[in-house]
């Protein structure tokens, strides 16, 4: 799927789109585990960048504070407010 234009902040790449899928579904304990899974073959160098990427445009976040966090890291990946309209949305269109 190419990128798609949105309401919610310009375009959103194939692996943005996952990446806020997977958080939508259940938190992650890390963004380390986000990359790993957004990137390719298992590539957190590939995976960070548009993790990255939903983190500045707000539609995920990282929460130290989350029970599920890892107590080493910056704290648990989870979807923000506007990360779960733009999975609405986007259901919607599919």
């Amino acid at each position: 799927m190419p990128l798609q234009q949105t309401d919610i902040d310009g375009h959103i790449g194939n692996k943005m789109r996952l990446a806020v899928k997977i958080a939508n579904r259940n938190p992650l304990p890390s963004k380390h585990q986000l990359a790993k899974i957004v990137g390719a073959i298992g590539s957190t160098d590939y995976g960070y960048q548009p993790v990255n990427r939903c983190l500045r445009r707000d539609l995920i976040t990282v929460d130290p504070n989350h029970p599920d966090a890892e107590p080493r890291g910056q704290g648990a990946v989870v979807i923000t407010t506007k990360g779960r309209e733009f999975v609405r949305t986007t259901e919607r269109d599919e």
